[in-house]
C-alpha cells in the first residue's frame, strides 16, 4: 500500500511540474533602497518597504496572469516609486504616522519593460513614468478603502490595460 501511495504521489508531482507554464511576468525592483517613497509609516523600515514591494509584485503578477495575451512574456523593471500622499510631521506629533493624501501628492512610478511574443521576439520595449494628477478622482472602487496601495495599484492597472490588454499574441 505504501508503495502504491508513493507511486501515486510521484506521478502526481510529475504531472504538476509538467503542467506548469513558464513564468509570464518577471518584476525586478532596481535599487529599491533608493526609491523616493515606499513607506507605510512616517518612519520607514526595510520590513515595510519589502511589504510594499511584495504587494506590488504580486499585483503585477496577478494582472499578467489574468490579462496578458497567452504565450507572451513581460519583464518589468521598477526604477522608482513615489507613493500617493505624504507624511506631514509638522501637523502634529500625534500624526507622524498618518499619510495625508492630497491632490498635490500624486503617485508616481518609473519603470521600463520588455514584452516578448510567443517566439521570443521583442514586441515592445520602453521606459515609462506613470503618474496621475487626478488620482483622487480615478481611484478604483474595486479596492478596499483601507488598502494602503490602492492608488499605486490603480495606476499600474490603468497602465497595464493601456499597453497590454486587447493585444493579440501573434
Amino acid at each position: 500500500m505504501k508503495k502504491l501511495n508513493c507511486l501515486f504521489l510521484l506521478s502526481w508531482m510529475c504531472l504538476a511540474v509538467a503542467g506548469e507554464s513558464p513564468q509570464r511576468v518577471t518584476v525586478n525592483f532596481i535599487q529599491p533602497e533608493q526609491f523616493t517613497d515606499v513607506a507605510l509609516s512616517g518612519s520607514s523600515t526595510d520590513r515595510t518597504r519589502q511589504y510594499v514591494l511584495d504587494n506590488l509584485q504580486d499585483y503585477l503578477i496577478s494582472l499578467a496572469n489574468n490579462k496578458l495575451p497567452q504565450n507572451t512574456r513581460l519583464t518589468i523593471d521598477i526604477l522608482d516609486i513615489d507613493m500617493a500622499g505624504r507624511y506631514e510631521p509638522w501637523q502634529s506629533q500625534m500624526l507622524n504616522n498618518v499619510r495625508f493624501v492630497r491632490d498635490i501628492y500624486p503617485p508616481k512610478i518609473k519603470l521600463r519593460y520588455t514584452w516578448l511574443d510567443a517566439q521570443g521576439k521583442v514586441r515592445a520595449s520602453a521606459g515609462d513614468v506613470l503618474n496621475d494628477l487626478a488620482y483622487l478622482q480615478h481611484a478604483d472602487p474595486g479596492y478596499v478603502s483601507n488598502d494602503p496601495l490602492r492608488y499605486e495599484k490603480t495606476l499600474l492597472r490603468r497602465w497595464f490595460e493601456q499597453h497590454f490588454v486587447g493585444a493579440k499574441a501573434y
